[in-house]
Protein backbone atom coordinates (compact mmCIF):
# COMPACT_ATOMS: atom_id res chain seq x y z
CA UNK A 1 0.00 0.00 0.00
CA UNK A 2 2.98 2.24 -0.47
CA UNK A 3 1.03 4.77 -2.55
CA UNK A 4 -1.76 4.90 0.23
CA UNK A 5 -1.61 8.66 2.47
CA UNK A 6 -3.48 9.33 4.90
CA UNK A 7 -6.50 12.14 4.38
CA UNK A 8 -7.80 12.73 7.63
CA UNK A 9 -9.77 10.95 10.05
CA UNK A 10 -12.94 8.83 10.34
CA UNK A 11 -15.38 8.85 13.44
CA UNK A 12 -18.32 6.83 13.89
CA UNK A 13 -21.10 8.61 15.71
CA UNK A 14 -22.89 6.41 17.97
CA UNK A 15 -26.35 7.19 19.72
CA UNK A 16 -28.92 4.88 21.19
CA UNK A 17 -26.66 2.13 21.42
CA UNK A 18 -25.61 1.85 18.05
CA UNK A 19 -24.02 4.03 15.33
CA UNK A 20 -26.16 6.86 13.08
CA UNK A 21 -23.06 8.27 11.49
CA UNK A 22 -19.63 8.81 10.20
CA UNK A 23 -18.14 12.24 10.50
CA UNK A 24 -14.96 12.94 8.35
CA UNK A 25 -12.12 15.38 8.94
CA UNK A 26 -9.89 16.12 5.91
CA UNK A 27 -6.49 17.03 7.39
CA UNK A 28 -3.59 19.19 6.45
CA UNK A 29 -0.05 17.97 5.78
CA UNK A 30 1.00 18.11 8.90
CA UNK A 31 -2.22 16.25 10.07
CA UNK A 32 -3.95 19.36 11.70
CA UNK A 33 -7.81 19.14 11.34
CA UNK A 34 -8.80 21.70 8.69
CA UNK A 35 -12.43 20.80 7.40
CA UNK A 36 -15.70 18.63 8.66
CA UNK A 37 -15.89 16.70 4.88
CA UNK A 38 -18.93 15.10 5.64
CA UNK A 39 -21.56 13.40 7.94
CA UNK A 40 -22.09 9.82 6.26
CA UNK A 41 -25.61 8.04 7.15
CA UNK A 42 -25.19 5.37 4.30
CA UNK A 43 -24.43 1.76 4.39
CA UNK A 44 -20.79 1.91 5.18
CA UNK A 45 -21.65 3.13 9.11
CA UNK A 46 -22.82 0.17 10.20
CA UNK A 47 -20.62 -2.14 8.28
CA UNK A 48 -17.78 -0.06 9.48
CA UNK A 49 -19.45 -0.85 13.24
CA UNK A 50 -19.76 -4.87 12.78
CA UNK A 51 -16.43 -4.83 11.35
CA UNK A 52 -14.46 -3.67 14.24
CA UNK A 53 -16.78 -6.23 16.08
CA UNK A 54 -15.43 -8.99 14.28
CA UNK A 55 -11.94 -8.45 13.78
CA UNK A 56 -11.17 -7.69 17.41
CA UNK A 57 -12.05 -11.52 17.81
CA UNK A 58 -9.34 -12.59 15.11
CA UNK A 59 -6.36 -14.79 16.57
CA UNK A 60 -3.84 -12.41 14.82
CA UNK A 61 -5.50 -9.22 15.68
CA UNK A 62 -5.86 -10.17 19.46
CA UNK A 63 -2.25 -11.44 19.34
CA UNK A 64 -1.00 -8.40 17.38
CA UNK A 65 -0.83 -4.51 17.98
CA UNK A 66 -2.55 -2.13 14.91
CA UNK A 67 -3.68 0.57 13.54
CA UNK A 68 -6.95 0.77 12.57
CA UNK A 69 -7.26 3.18 8.86
CA UNK A 70 -10.09 3.08 6.10
CA UNK A 71 -8.41 2.40 2.47
CA UNK A 72 -11.01 3.94 0.30
CA UNK A 73 -10.17 3.52 -3.38
CA UNK A 74 -10.87 6.58 -6.03
CA UNK A 75 -9.81 4.21 -9.06
CA UNK A 76 -12.55 1.19 -8.14
CA UNK A 77 -15.78 1.19 -5.44
CA UNK A 78 -14.46 -0.42 -2.74
CA UNK A 79 -13.89 0.60 1.13
CA UNK A 80 -12.10 -1.66 3.56
CA UNK A 81 -10.68 -1.27 6.90
CA UNK A 82 -6.82 -1.91 7.02
CA UNK A 83 -5.20 -2.60 10.43
CA UNK A 84 -1.85 -1.93 9.92
CA UNK A 85 0.28 -3.75 12.02
CA UNK A 86 2.48 -1.45 15.20
CA UNK A 87 4.77 -4.72 15.63
CA UNK A 88 5.69 -5.95 12.37
CA UNK A 89 3.05 -8.52 11.59
CA UNK A 90 0.70 -8.94 8.32
CA UNK A 91 -1.40 -6.46 7.99
CA UNK A 92 -4.72 -6.99 7.47
CA UNK A 93 -7.17 -5.93 5.33
CA UNK A 94 -11.40 -6.16 5.10
CA UNK A 95 -13.15 -5.21 2.61
CA UNK A 96 -17.14 -3.71 3.94
CA UNK A 97 -19.97 -4.91 1.70
CA UNK A 98 -20.49 -3.99 -1.63
CA UNK A 99 -17.48 -5.31 -2.90
CA UNK A 100 -16.03 -6.25 -6.73
CA UNK A 101 -16.47 -9.96 -7.24
CA UNK A 102 -12.47 -10.29 -7.03
CA UNK A 103 -13.04 -9.90 -3.21
CA UNK A 104 -15.36 -11.64 -0.74
CA UNK A 105 -16.98 -8.90 1.69
CA UNK A 106 -15.99 -9.36 5.70
CA UNK A 107 -13.27 -11.93 4.90
CA UNK A 108 -10.04 -11.15 6.78
CA UNK A 109 -6.82 -10.71 3.44
CA UNK A 110 -3.23 -10.16 4.10
CA UNK A 111 -2.44 -7.26 2.20
CA UNK A 112 -0.56 -9.07 -0.84
CA UNK A 113 -3.14 -11.60 -1.26
CA UNK A 114 -5.56 -8.46 -1.36
CA UNK A 115 -3.37 -6.07 -3.90
CA UNK A 116 -3.31 -9.26 -6.12
CA UNK A 117 -7.12 -9.67 -6.12
CA UNK A 118 -7.79 -6.20 -6.84
CA UNK A 119 -4.91 -4.87 -9.27
CA UNK A 120 -6.82 -6.40 -12.49
CA UNK A 121 -9.61 -4.22 -11.61
CA UNK A 122 -7.36 -1.11 -11.01
CA UNK A 123 -5.58 -1.65 -14.12
CA UNK A 124 -8.86 -1.86 -16.03
CA UNK A 125 -9.90 1.72 -14.60
CA UNK A 126 -6.89 2.97 -15.83
CA UNK A 127 -7.10 1.80 -19.10
CA UNK A 128 -10.42 3.43 -19.85
CA UNK A 129 -13.46 5.08 -18.74
CA UNK A 130 -16.05 4.41 -16.09
CA UNK A 131 -15.83 2.27 -12.98
CA UNK A 132 -16.02 -1.64 -12.75
CA UNK A 133 -18.96 -3.28 -11.81
CA UNK A 134 -19.85 -4.28 -8.84
CA UNK A 135 -22.69 -7.38 -8.75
Amino acid sequence: MGSAHPAGFRYLVHAAGGPVAAAEVHTDSSGKATLLANMNYGRFVEATSEAFAKLENLEQVRAGSYEARLLRFSAIPLVSIWLKSDSGAADVIYPLSTVPGVVEAEKAYGADEFLKAILPLAKQRAEGPGLPTVP
